[in-house]
This record gives C-alpha cells, sequence and structure tokens, in this order.
C-alpha cells in the first residue's frame, strides 16, 4: 500500500491517483447528467426544448468553455478539481511562477472540453459506419458481395458517381484505421496513469505533460484567495450578473450529478423492475399511411417496397415499414425521406430487425 501512496512528506502538494480518477469520473457525468435532465422537460416542453436536446453536444461545449473557463482563471483548476481541492500550476522545472498564463487556460479547454468532444463525435461515426458495414454498405469487396452488388447502382440504375465511391472508400478505411488509433490514444493515457502512480512522472495525462502543467492540493492560500476573488464586489452590472449565474452553476450542477445517479440507481432496482412488470403498454400507432408519390407498396409484405425482391437484412423506419437495410440505407442517406410515405427520416433512426428461429 504504501509503494501505491503519493502521500509522503515531501510531497504533500500531490494528489493521488485515486483522487484524479475520482475527478475524471465526475467531470465525465456532467454530459449524460445535464442530457438527463433536458430530455425529461424536453418531453414536457417539446415545443422550446426538443430543438435543443437535439443539439445538446454543441450546446453542452459552448456552456463547459464559459464554465471551465471561469474556474480556471478564477479557481486555478476545472470544475471537478475544484470540487476535489486541486488546482492546476505550471510545472516548477522551468517556471518561476506557477500560476496558470492566458495560454495555459486555452490548452487546458481544449483539453476538458474539445478534445473530449471530437472523440466522441469520432467514436460516434465509427460506431454508425461499423453498423452500415455490417449491413454490407461497406462490404469489402463489392463485387463479391450481393448485398455490395446492389449498392453498385443508383436508384435510376445508372452507375455511382466518383464522389460517392470515394466517400465509400473513405468510410471504409476510416473504420479500418480508426480502432488503432483510439487504441494509441486510450494507452497513452494509462501508461501516463501507471507513471504517475508509480512516482516515474509528475504528469497524469498526456495533455497536462503538452502543457507542462501539473495538478497540486489546493494550500490554505489559495483558498483565502478563491474566497477573496469569490467575494470581490463588482460595479459592471453585466458582470455582476455573470458572476452570480456562476456561482449558481457551482451548485446546480453536483446536484443535478446526484439526481442522475439517483435516477439511474433507483430504475436499477427490484421496486422499478416490479412497477415496470404492473405496467401496461399502449398498444403501438397505425403505420403513416403511404405518400402517392411513394415507391408504392408491394403484394407481399415479405418484399421490399424500393427493389421489390425478398427483404435481406430487415431494417424498420419510424414510419413503420421495414426494407432491405441496403436499399433503405441508400434512400435515406440521398432523399432523407421514407420511400413509402416520403416523411422526413434520418439515419440514425435505422432500425435494424434481428429474427430468431428459437
Amino acid at each position: 500500500m504504501d509503494l501505491l501512496s503519493n502521500l509522503s512528506p515531501s510531497q504533500a502538494s500531490k494528489p493521488s491517483v485515486f483522487e484524479l480518477i475520482a475527478q475524471e469520473k465526475l467531470n465525465a457525468l456532467l454530459s449524460p447528467a445535464l442530457r438527463y435532465i433536458l430530455a425529461t422537460y424536453a418531453a414536457r416542453y417539446p415545443r422550446y426544448l426538443l430543438r435543443v436536446l437535439q443539439y445538446h453536444d454543441e450546446l453542452f461545449v459552448v456552456l463547459m468553455l464559459i464554465v471551465q473557463r471561469h474556474y480556471l482563471r478564477v479557481n486555478k483548476g476545472s470544475f471537478a478539481e475544484t470540487f476535489y481541492g486541486l488546482k492546476r500550476a505550471r510545472s516548477e522545472k522551468h517556471n518561476r511562477s506557477s500560476d496558470l498564463t492566458p495560454q495555459n487556460v486555452r490548452q487546458s479547454l481544449f483539453a476538458l472540453v474539445v478534445a473530449p468532444y471530437l472523440k466522441s463525435k469520432l467514436d460516434e461515426a465509427y460506431a454508425e459506419l461499423l453498423t452500415e458495414q455490417g449491413g454490407g454498405f461497406l462490404a469489402e469487396d463489392d463485387d463479391d458481395d450481393e448485398a455490395g452488388s446492389d449498392l453498385d447502382e443508383t436508384l435510376d440504375g445508372s452507375p455511382p458517381s466518383r464522389t460517392f465511391r470515394r466517400q465509400r472508400w473513405f468510410k471504409k478505411m476510416f473504420v479500418k484505421v480508426y480502432p488503432y488509433v483510439h487504441l494509441g490514444y486510450t494507452s497513452a493515457h494509462l501508461a501516463y496513469q501507471i507513471l504517475y502512480m508509480f512516482g516515474l512522472s509528475r504528469y497524469y495525462t498526456p495533455y497536462l505533460h503538452w502543457m507542462g502543467v501539473e495538478v497540486k492540493r489546493l494550500t490554505p492560500t489559495d483558498m483565502r484567495m478563491i474566497q477573496r476573488e469569490s467575494s470581490r464586489p463588482r460595479t459592471n452590472p453585466l458582470a455582476q450578473g455573470a458572476h452570480v449565474a456562476l456561482e449558481f452553476l457551482k451548485v446546480s450542477l453536483p446536484l443535478s450529478i446526484f439526481f442522475y445517479k439517483f435516477v439511474d440507481w433507483f430504475f436499477t432496482t427490484d421496486y422499478a423492475k416490479q412497477s415496470k412488470s404492473t405496467f401496461k403498454l399502449p398498444p403501438p400507432p397505425a403505420p403513416v399511411p403511404p405518400h402517392p408519390d411513394g415507391v408504392g407498396l408491394p403484394k407481399s409484405r415479405s418484399m421490399c417496397p424500393v427493389c421489390k425482391r425478398a427483404i435481406v437484412n430487415p431494417t424498420a423506419l419510424p414510419t413503420g415499414y421495414v426494407y432491405c437495410y441496403p436499399c433503405v440505407f441508400r434512400v435515406v442517406d440521398e432523399t432523407g425521406a421514407c420511400p413509402v410515405t416520403l416523411r422526413a427520416v434520418k439515419l440514425e433512426q435505422l432500425r435494424r430487425i434481428f429474427q430468431s428461429d428459437v
């Protein structure tokens, strides 16, 4: 246990690896907690909040840039670091002052907000393209794959354009390369954590090493300075309003995380499972009627409305109709509408149907 402890007298200001992991987990809970609260209110007020919920990730980035910038400038650390009594300080190896510079603040904002946002978008893109590949759209050899060969022609029977082929090649390469990028990214972070845990590095993440910034514990002097800055009177009404809003977030953000975790815990209990078993689901809505200008319905429900053949890799749309996965993916990707009803749909709304003979 002594080997894994970073709390020796000579390093009293150095936090343990467990404190840093805890603040990382707290920071990771902010986005799902706010998304859950926003989704709850969007169900009650869809006219006002549904569009906001669709752009939750981008709005969350803007909010976190404001909040984290305030904490970095006033509290010398991120929101989660301040919550655990930690701060950021420039490495004393090459700097006389440990205070963060404006460049350090910008670099920290990139590492705390922008980089996780970009990483999450890459993860989502990889998951979507992997699903496409499973459906035959990004098959390894389109000439040898039946589903893939069907995609060598567009809806009007003409060969696909050069741009279409280039996009398909890029997607296939992304699916092949991204797992190695993800492995390198996570391995680098894990390596830094192990080195930090055994005292072989003063930096907990590659980002901190890049910035030349260490994470340390707040001292009593730091706390007094933060309290003095927080209670400083502000003559500008706009600045005072912004300060009050940010101070409100200091309380509301931890409460939102607590509420989110409580709800998550509640729905995993036996009481919630019993409540679900006694709840009767309403009957599903009737399918949307076909549009006169749509592709029309086939004679049999086992046939795809687009290709008029037996359905392969059945995939349903919110409108209630089932198609071949390659067919409906291509049509929705090109037109953004259901082939039968012509109602607007997105690729994210495609639902694969897996049948079992058991």
